[in-house]
C-alpha cells in the first residue's frame, strides 16, 4: 500500500526521502484502508507486514492497520531519494533542472545528493530476494509511489525503464499474487 495523503503532497512537493506528517484528509483515507484490504480478503494479523520507516509510512499503517501488530521496518522500502530537490515543486525541478523530463534521462541521472531509478530499482531488487523471494508466507508492505512502482515492475518482469507503466496513488493498495506456473499478477 502507498501511504496516504502527506502534507508534502498536499503541497505538491517533492519530499524523498524527507519526512511529512499525514494530513488531516490522509488520516481519514488511511483508516479506510482497513475496509479495503478486508474486501480484498486480506488479514493483517495473518500477515508478514514490512513498512518503510518514514513516517508518512508508518501513520498510514499504524491508521489503516492498528498498532497492535507487529511489523519490521525497512529502510529499503523508504522513498527515491531525491536530495537537493526535495522540497521543490515538479515544476521547479523540470525548470532548474530538464534533464528529469528528457526521456531516459531519469532513469540513470542522480537526483543531486541523492539516487537514480537504477539506484531505486537495485535497492527494491534486494529486498525482494530478502524478504518475497525467500519467504512463502503472504505479505503486506507499506510504502511509496516510487519505490512500490520499482516493486510491481520487478516481480511483474517489466523492466523499470518503462517507468511508470504501474501509476499508484496515495492509499492504493496493489495485490501481487504468486500462481505456480503462471507468475506474478496484480489487481488494484
Amino acid at each position: 500500500m502507498r501511504h496516504a495523503e502527506s502534507i508534502a503532497n498536499s503541497e505538491g512537493l517533492l519530499c524523498g526521502q524527507l519526512d511529512s506528517c499525514l494530513t488531516k484528509r490522509g488520516v481519514e483515507t488511511a483508516k479506510d484502508i482497513k475496509l479495503s484490504l478486508k474486501r480484498k480478503g486480506i488479514e493483517p494479523a495473518e500477515r508478514t507486514i514490512f513498512c518503510s520507516p518514514l513516517k508518512r509510512a508508518v501513520d498510514s499503517m499504524h491508521q489503516s492497520i492498528g498498532v497492535e501488530i507487529p511489523f519490521e521496518k525497512d529502510a529499503r522500502l523508504m522513498e527515491t531519494n531525491t536530495g537537493k530537490l526535495s522540497k521543490l515543486t515538479l515544476s521547479e525541478v523540470h525548470k532548474e533542472h530538464p534533464w528529469t523530463r528528457q526521456e531516459g534521462k531519469h532513469f540513470t541521472c542522480r537526483y543531486p545528493e541523492g539516487e537514480s531509478c537504477e539506484d531505486v530499482n537495485k535497492r527494491m531488487k534486494e529486498f525482494i530476494q530478502d524478504k518475497v523471494i525467500q519467504s512463502n508466507k503472504h505479505l503486506l508492505v507499506f510504502g511509496h509511489g516510487g519505490t512500490l512502482n520499482h516493486f510491481a515492475h520487478i516481480l511483474l518482469g517489466i523492466d523499470y525503464r518503462a517507468y511508470p507503466a504501474i501509476r499508484t496513488v496515495n492509499t492504493q493498495v496493489i495485490t501481487l499474487n504468486y500462481r505456480e506456473g503462471f507468475g506474478w499478477d496484480l489487481s488494484f
